[in-house]
């Protein structure tokens, strides 16, 4: 059912407010005729009515806006929260797919690296199920859950996907981040882009004191097809830690620069998974 703002029904309920409210005036003025005075000032007792009603329906209908502002708050991050937690789960199996894909072929031609690839692929579902029902994680858990991401990504594309850090990872170890950010734009990179020993993929990972940085040259594929929906939500999901997420494209470069959250400043309520 559609959610009912603060305007809804409100002139009934205002003249119900009002006929009950001068009723009542109506019969206090006439009880004190009756028992206790022998005129009675209805002008000033009607005007002193109506300030006192207007001044009520003032204050209840500030707090019924109120009150509606804070569920629709609440309601837009709730969808926002199932929105992206639907994007995880299309992105997980996705990649499981296409890792499984690889280790059966590694294992098929006898390749020695099968253990460890083995080995990073478990690195990332340890991962991805520790932290399923965590609103933010520490940089430095997403950075190592990345490092594994990448090396999977080298195997599958014959060591044609590369990352380079740049910056200080100490310095942000202890920063915060919603989880599966830097997986997520590293998955769009590899989707939507031609990656090849003719065009080999290059990311920079840019780490700096109030935010970071995934930059990758376009080598767009020509069967891509780009609904925008993973930086999307991870633009409002940010937002609705006032935290800014930001793309830049020039034709040649993409860039994504993501600002570590400060939960103590975000004034957000509390997303359940």
């Amino acid at each position: 059912e559609r959610e009912r703002g603060p305007n809804a029904g409100i002139s009934l309920h205002i003249a119900k407010d009002a006929l009950l409210s001068y009723a009542g005036c109506c019969l206090i003025n006439a009880l004190f005729l009756l028992f206790w005075v022998d005129r009675i000032d209805w002008a000033g007792t009607i005007f002193n009515n109506t300030m006192i009603l207007m001044g009520l329906e003032i204050l209840l209908y500030s707090r019924a806006s109120r009150e509606y502002a804070q569920r629709i708050a609440q309601s837009e991050k709730l969808i926002l929260q199932y929105r992206y937690n639907a994007l995880r789960a299309q992105v997980n199996p996705h990649f499981l797919f296409n890792s499984l894909n690889t280790l059966y072929s590694m294992i098929s031609s006898g390749n020695r690296n099968a253990e460890n690839f083995v080995i990073e692929l478990t690195k990332v579902y340890r991962y991805v199920l520790t932290q399923q029902n965590r609103e933010t994680v520490e940089f430095q858990d997403e950075f190592f859950f990345l490092k594994s991401y990448v090396a999977i990504l080298k195997t599958r594309y014959n060591n044609n996907f590369e990352m380079l850090v740049l910056g200080n990872e100490a310095e942000a170890a202890s920063k915060k981040l919603i989880p599966y950010t830097l997986q997520l734009l590293i998955e769009n990179v590899s989707k939507h882009n031609t990656i090849s020993s003719k065009r080999p993929m290059n990311v920079i990972l840019s780490i700096r004191p109030e935010s970071i940085s995934i930059s990758n040259p376009i080598f767009p594929k020509t069967t891509s097809f780009s609904s925008g929906f993973g930086l999307s939500y991870l633009k409002e999901i940010y937002a609705s830690f006032n935290t800014a997420f930001d793309t830049k494209n020039d034709g040649k470069t993409f860039t994504a620069i993501v600002h570590f959250i400060d939960t103590e400043k975000s004034n957000r309520y509390n997303l359940q998974s």
